[in-house]
């Protein structure tokens, strides 16, 4: 059900063992559809994380131009983590591959197009298009 920009909808998917009720406000509900969300939901795959040597993470940092925003990645204590200039605080990355990172709690992930000298930054969240970032 949407009303002036706000949707609300609850689920329950016995074979999966899954209930759920999501809210969305204060955003596009136009980028997202029932289908959609229920379709990432239930898609979700458990992310196998790798060791990677702390050095490797530096060339990552950097601020990433996104067109309306910017994306910091920095290293905070041999953890990778990103942050944007629009109010997200930063979120810890988990290394997939050597290229490949996620955050487990808000399902982002996070792709640079080279380990060695990244020039771009690939950021997927779940129900919405991937957004590309050129390093600055």
């Amino acid at each position: 059900r949407s009303i002036d920009g706000f949707m609300a909808y609850s689920g329950y998917y016995p074979k999966e063992n899954l209930a759920f009720a999501y809210t969305f406000n204060a955003m596009n509900t136009s980028e997202f559809s029932r289908e959609s969300f229920i379709k990432a939901i239930l898609d979700i795959e458990e992310r196998k994380t790798i060791e990677v040597e702390p050095k490797t993470l530096e060339p990552f940092v950097g601020t990433y131009n996104m067109n309306s925003f910017k994306v910091m990645v920095a290293l905070d204590d041999e953890t990778l983590t990103m942050a944007t200039d629009n109010g997200m605080p930063p979120l810890a990355l988990e290394p997939m591959s050597a290229r490949e990172y996620f955050n487990k709690d808000f399902n982002i992930e996070v792709e640079f197009d080279s380990a060695e000298a990244p020039t771009t930054l690939t950021v997927k969240i779940f129900g919405q298009a991937p957004m590309i970032g050129t390093k600055l």
